[in-house]
């Protein structure tokens, strides 16, 4: 990957985010929200990138390795459908 692409994929969401909040008027629950809120929301945020991952090889480790290669080529062709 370059360099200078990386953020383009974990810019959306918070901007997107931001927009809604704006667009509903909500902006005050930012404020509002307590450390241990902020603090779960990171939490659940690390952990689901790493429990998917966990899953995902484990899933791998399960197939043979006949099925686990084009499941992985094929993978993004089926998100896109």
């Amino acid at each position: 990957m370059l360099p200078h692409c990386r953020g383009y994929a974990i810019n959306p969401p918070p901007i997107v985010l931001a927009i809604i909040l704006i667009l509903q008027q909500k902006t005050a629950l930012l404020v509002q929200a307590s450390a241990g809120d902020w603090a779960r929301g990171v939490l659940f945020g690390a952990i689901n990138p790493f429990a998917y991952y966990l899953v995902l090889l484990q899933a791998y480790d399960l197939l043979p390795a006949q099925q686990a290669q084009p499941l992985n080529y094929s993978y993004q062709l089926h998100r896109e459908i």
